[in-house]
């Protein structure tokens, strides 16, 4: 049978043809556990995509269209983090009979995650040159996000997808202590419990430490109002 329009597009044979045969698979659910890191691949090539466009856009000043794509890149890391909840749902025995046939593999060697570790030094330097164009400080923005309409915005935008990145993290920690515990060695001989500390990082710690000047700001006004 001819193949449709759709699948040539989408080139459905090949994409099949990276799925683990079903009379080779280990147990039921590793397909499951296959399809959700090949999916999850392919999001974060979408993410990098949207962030590349996004700053783009910072450089010449168009705001407004590079909030929608950070914005969206935020809403594919929440996706993300929810397809994880899938694999929650797999029994601990599953992913034992699964472990094996990875070898030694491990998530932190995702080339999408670590793609996607360096968006805070992609996106930054954009955006501080943007400000400067604008003369004006982060903690400005906070202040008076009214008189800064278009760049509050773009803030926002930028706390969520750093926000959403260290949520799917957490949730990645949950998926492991929930399925091998957080205590026991990984496939690569560490503890998982470490995950625990990429949970804490920023990809732009600036933002933060911008609310913490903002807020130093007005207690500074409190205080000095009393």
């Amino acid at each position: 049978m001819a193949k449709t329009d759709y699948e040539k597009y989408i080139r459905t044979d090949e994409l099949f043809e990276l799925m683990r045969p079903r009379d080779d698979l280990v147990t039921h659910d590793e397909l499951l556990f296959q399809v959700t890191h090949q999916t999850a691949e392919l999001w974060m090539q979408m993410i990098l995509h949207d962030v590349g466009a996004a700053v783009q856009h910072l450089d010449h000043d168009r705001v407004g269209p590079a909030t929608d794509l950070f914005a969206r890149a935020a809403q594919i890391e929440a996706h993300l983090t929810r397809q994880l909840e899938l694999l929650e749902l797999m029994p601990p025995k599953a992913y034992e009979l699964i472990r094996p046939t990875l070898g030694k593999g491990s998530g932190q060697e995702s080339p999408g995650f670590n793609a996607l570790l360096k968006m805070g030094d992609i996106i930054w330097p954009h955006v501080e040159k943007l400000l400067a164009r604008r003369d004006v400080a982060l903690v400005d923005i906070l202040d008076a996000p009214e008189a800064h309409y278009d760049l509050h915005q773009l803030l926002r935008a930028l706390f969520e997808l750093d926000e959403w990145f260290r949520t799917w993290r957490y949730g990645h920690f949950r998926l492991v202590e929930r399925q091998i515990g957080a205590f026991v060695k990984s496939l690569k001989g560490a503890p998982a419990e470490l995950l625990v500390h990429g949970m804490r990082e920023h990809l732009m710690p600036e933002l933060w430490e911008a609310v913490n000047a903002f807020t130093h700001r007005v207690n500074a006004r409190t205080a000095s109002d009393a």
